[in-house]
């Protein structure tokens, strides 16, 4: 095996995968494989492994379940996934465990995925590179200048109150402030409003010694150009000067946060014609078919023989008036006409109806407009607005649900607030733990559009406010 070679580690549980990869890349990298995701742990375990490919499908484990173990215990390794398959579901966890640098699709061709694995060799140095800069910073404090000021990172030093220390010239490049500006600034001032209680609570804690202070947190920004970023960013202690302080590296992760809504809209937008399409065909498809049994089932109300013609017309006329019925709601759950044809109030008001007619509930709606919206702006929230109402029904216990829908044409901006006089519930808990209310659906549903759900605290029941800027997504068309 030659050191200068990059290991790469490919599990597949079919033989004949394995060998195509193998003779394809054994010349240009050192190639391992295995069968299972047990016998790839083992391999990890003992040799030096920078890059991970694992199928998806798996009999015992999944790639997923497989990834987010090698991620746990071997961190700096790239993994990627290859899968003919790219479901909702599992797009979803990957985003949400992390882990996974890249999809596959398969079959590959060796043309395509030569240069997919050069980019995760590439990643690979990079984290490595990182992780080195970060260690040399604790040896020697002597030497930082130099190492911050050549990071991709944005780099930071604050004392245990906030106040600006040091930055490095990423920073002030990214936020467009010269050092000598940065210097005079606390750090919750370059901070997002909507994120400024969380970062004042980390303050707080850094107060105590004991705190270790290693975070990841997710934030935005918007530069005197006017372009928002997104920054991740992650904070450690380190003496500075002989004083206690915060070492806080910032990076732009805004290329992947916008990759992420794109594969998210292409989600949300596959499915809504998937259910049109379903919608078509059950209606126009199905429903002729069985309405043309119930003219036979009409037929066989003529037998001479009453008894057997009541029972069997009667019957038969009643179970498939109730299966056209259904027939119709699968189809309108599907794709709901009235939202395609009407917009978002139309179908709101249809859905409001429906419920009322069924239950105790006694729902209001305010709006000041009825004009149109993007088609994926009036799914969003029209999704959002009866999956609220059904986790009413279902766990509030609630008599009244108030809805209030307001657009403000002025600055573009579009506000649902939803309450109701249920018994309520823990928002955070819910959030975190994702007990079934559906909260954390809704909340990765606004975040695709770029908005914000606060919970808004009640004696009694709950309320929640959405607020959207249409201004970006009108932008994005």
């Amino acid at each position: 095996m030659q050191e200068d070679k990059t290991t790469i580690l490919y599990v597949d549980d079919e033989e004949m995968n394995l060998f195509n990869f193998k003779v394809n890349f054994r010349k240009s990298y050192n190639i391992l494989t295995a069968e299972s995701a047990k016998q790839g742990m083992e391999i990890l375990n003992s040799h030096d492994v920078q890059i991970v490919i694992s199928d998806q499908r798996m009999p015992e484990t999944t790639g997923l379940e497989f990834i987010k173990e090698v991620s746990i215990q071997f961190p700096d390794i790239i993994c990627m996934i290859l899968t003919a398959f790219i479901e909702t579901e599992t797009i979803l966890e990957a985003l949400n465990n992390g882990g996974v640098h890249r999809f596959i699709a398969k079959p590959w061709k060796r043309e395509e995925l030569r240069p997919i694995i050069e980019k995760g060799i590439e990643s690979y140095c990079l984290k490595k590179n990182n992780a080195k800069l970060i260690e040399e910073l604790r040896k020697s404090e002597a030497k930082y200048r130099n190492i911050v000021n050549t990071s991709n990172d944005g780099i930071i030093i604050i004392d245990l109150k906030g106040n600006i220390l040091d930055a490095n010239t990423n920073l002030e490049k990214r936020l467009s402030l010269p050092k000598t500006i940065l210097l005079t600034l606390n750090f919750l001032d370059i901070i997002s409003p909507k994120d400024r209680k969380k970062f004042e609570r980390y303050l707080e804690e850094a107060q105590d010694p004991s705190s270790e202070l290693v975070e990841i947190s997710e934030t935005e920004y918007t530069n005197k150009a006017g372009v928002k970023n997104y920054i991740e960013i992650k904070a450690t202690r380190i003496q500075f000067d002989d004083l206690d302080a915060i070492l806080v590296l910032s990076r732009n992760i805004t290329e992947r946060k916008q990759t992420e809504q794109k594969i998210l809209n292409a989600i949300i937008n596959a499915e809504e014609k998937e259910r049109e399409r379903f919608s078509h065909e059950l209606h126009d498809g199905l429903g002729p078919m069985l309405s043309t049994i119930k003219m036979y089932f009409q037929w066989l109300g003529e037998t001479t023989d009453e008894e057997k013609k009541t029972i069997i017309f009667e019957k038969g006329k009643e179970n498939i008036d109730e299966t056209i019925e259904m027939l119709k709601e699968i189809s309108n759950n599907l794709s709901p006409r009235t939202l395609n044809r009407f917009g978002l109030i139309s179908a709101t008001k249809n859905f409001i109806k429906h419920i009322e007619e069924i239950s105790k509930l006694n729902i209001e709606l305010k709006y000041n407009t009825e004009q149109r919206f993007e088609p994926k702006v009036e799914t969003t929230f029209y999704r959002i607005i009866t999956e609220l109402i059904n986790n009413t029904l279902k766990h509030a216990q609630a008599a009244k649900i108030n809805i209030d829908i307001e657009f403000n044409p002025e600055e573009n901006t579009f506000r649902l607030e939803y309450a109701d006089d249920g018994i309520g519930f823990n928002f955070e808990e819910e959030l975190e733990n994702g007990s079934g209310l559906g909260m954390s659906n809704i909340t990765q549903r606004i975040k695709t559009l770029g908005g914000n759900l606060n919970n808004i605290p009640q004696e009694k029941g709950m309320k929640i406010r959405i607020n959207l800027s249409l201004k970006d997504i009108y932008n994005e068309n």
